[in-house]
């Protein structure tokens, strides 16, 4: 069984080596706490469009404003 448990470990990746997937500087602009006026746009579709675009909530607030609330046009403002 040690033997077992040593192979394993041989196999196991170094944390300290796997780059992170997520950047360590936060975002620019608005913070996530920040309270930003959602009147008028449904909380579903700022949902929607964070989790497509990986945003913060004032962004996609904003570029559903810019957009008229269209959905496929807010995610890819924020994304291309």
């Amino acid at each position: 069984l040690q033997a077992k448990a040593e192979s394993k470990s041989a196999f196991a990746p170094n944390k300290a080596t796997i780059p992170s997937a997520t950047p360590e500087v936060a975002p620019q602009g608005a913070a996530d706490d920040e309270q930003v006026d959602e009147t008028g746009i449904d909380p579903k579709d700022i949902m929607l469009v964070i989790t497509q675009a990986h945003c913060t909530r004032a962004k996609a607030v904003a570029a559903l404003r810019n957009n008229g609330n269209d959905l496929v046009n807010a995610i890819m403002e924020l994304t291309i």
